[in-house]
């Protein structure tokens, strides 16, 4: 898989690795992102908490990302939508 681009694909492969990279914190946070969580209220942990423990990947072929809900620290239901492209990316977070 290395240097494979998969780059808001929906395919098992994709999603592998999004969810082993989202497991070991190897991920990056776009700016975007950044902005709206600090807008919405929302942590780093409160992503971490999703990651850990999430109802499992939705295709969202509307935004070709992967989302994944779960509940943050405070119990909120939030939805990551993420992206793989040369690793995986957090384009953005929101309340449900």
């Amino acid at each position: 898989m290395k240097g494979c681009s998969l780059s808001g694909e929906n395919t098992k492969d994709s999603l592998l690795l999004i969810i082993w990279e989202l497991k070991n914190q190897n991920f990056l946070i776009k700016d975007y992102c950044s902005m709206r969580m600090d807008e919405r209220g929302i942590r780093f942990f409160d992503l971490l908490a999703v990651i850990k423990k999430n109802y499992g990947p939705i295709w969202n072929s509307k935004n070709r990302s992967w989302n994944f809900t779960g509940k943050s620290l405070d119990g909120e239901l939030l939805t990551l939508a993420c992206k793989y492209n040369k690793g995986t990316v957090i384009v953005t977070v929101f309340k449900e």
